[in-house]
């Protein structure tokens, strides 16, 4: 398939508390430059996975929250 899911196990968790989180998919755990904007967090607390058709499975090595409202990083990830 052309499509590339990404899973989260039940451990996950990310604040609600912060306005406009939006998730990155990047090669730069730092900036949201050239950066697939994967949409605003829905899920907070656990399970829960993602489906890309627009993104092939070598194309991006890190996940990047992003608080759009104040332009900071919140957190990143690396993609296994």
């Amino acid at each position: 398939s052309n499509s590339v899911r990404l899973s989260f196990n039940d451990s996950y968790l990310a604040s609600s508390n912060l306005p406009g989180l939006y998730l990155y998919l990047t090669n730069n755990p730092n900036s949201i430059a050239n950066a697939y904007n994967a949409g605003p967090v829905a899920v907070f607390d656990g399970a829960h996975s993602y489906e890309f058709d627009d993104v092939q499975i070598n194309d991006f090595q890190y996940l990047l929250y992003w608080c759009e409202p104040f332009s900071v990083k919140v957190g990143e990830g690396t993609i296994n």
